[in-house]
């Protein structure tokens, strides 16, 4: 992370670099960059936190003006729309949804590896707005991600693994919910 740090440091373009990546199961690019950002195992540099946009409200309305709404949920596998009005309206907190949205109406890029070098243990039941599921946990990378300077571009097959991956996790997420739902009505 701190070489790509180094590498993009003058990229305006680049908002930020990761050294977490989703479990997905397609081969992905040894790195690559995605539109917006999230929020796990990153790096930005001071000019790239000067765009974070606090105020949700306002960035629900920028997206909603630019027709952006289905680019933000991922071409609709990841309910980022309902997660951000839940924001602006107090129901959730949540800094990561709008540094997405902030990146995302910047036209900011991502850069992310292929291997994950950052372990997220979503089981350990911790976090704000933590689900109690471990749909974040990875396989560590044994080796090293070669960084080469790349096009300063989305890649749009691993925007396609990332689609991927969230519709797979939302429909587990939601078959999870109607089991717990179905067991817990027969306890009551």
């Amino acid at each position: 992370m701190n070489e790509a740090l180094s590498m993009y440091e003058d990229a305006n373009e680049v908002i930020s670099v990761h050294g977490y990546i989703f479990p997905i199961k397609r081969k992905l690019p040894e790195s690559f960059f995605i539109r917006g950002t999230d929020c796990l195992g990153w790096g930005t540099w001071k000019r790239g936190w000067d765009l974070f946009t606090p105020n949700g409200a306002e960035l629900l309305d920028q997206i909603r003006a630019h027709k952006l709404e289905w680019t933000f949920d991922f071409s609709g596998s990841y309910p980022f729309m309902k997660m951000l009005e839940k924001q602006a309206d107090g129901s959730v907190s949540s800094w990561a949804v709008r540094w997405y949205a902030s990146a995302l109406l910047k036209d900011k890029l991502t850069l992310y590896p292929g291997r994950s070098l950052i372990f997220h243990n979503g089981s350990d039941g911790s976090g704000t707005n933590y689900s109690g599921d471990n749909a974040l946990d990875v396989k560590l990378s044994d080796r090293p991600i070669v960084l080469e300077r790349l096009l300063l571009e989305e890649d749009k097959n691993a925007r396609k693994a990332f689609i991927g991956y969230f519709r797979y996790a939302m429909l587990w997420h939601k078959i999870q919910y109607r089991i717990k739902s179905v067991f817990q009505g027969r306890k009551g």
